[in-house]
């Protein structure tokens, strides 16, 4: 198997690097985007976060999924956590969004 340089890694890394474009909700559940940006490596190990399966919306494959488990490339499934997302209002005023942090060697 061949390996890559680091800069290689990098340059990859940040090719293919999720764009998240937020707007600043001055006022809770007014304009805007009432979240914010979070490192994933917090999700990890948490009870409150389960990892669930392509199939139906009860199909629990895990909770409190390790990065490890997220590895494996499973096609279609998600991560679920607490809370409404399409009712934001009826929830806490902040919520986070996970984005994958690149770290090289990883």
């Amino acid at each position: 198997m061949a390996s890559a340089s680091l800069a290689d890694q990098r340059a990859l890394a940040e090719r293919y690097a999720p764009v998240v474009r937020l707007v600043e909700q001055k006022h809770e559940c007014g304009p805007g985007e009432p979240y914010r940006p979070m490192d994933v490596d917090a999700l990890f190990d948490q009870p409150s976060v389960a990892l669930r399966g392509p199939w139906n919306p009860d199909d629990l494959v895990k909770i409190a999924p390790t990065a490890k488990d997220l590895s494996r490339g499973l096609y279609d499934y998600h991560l679920d956590f607490p809370g409404n997302a399409l009712e934001p209002c009826l929830q806490a005023p902040i919520y986070l969004i996970p984005i994958a942090v690149w770290r090289a060697g990883r």
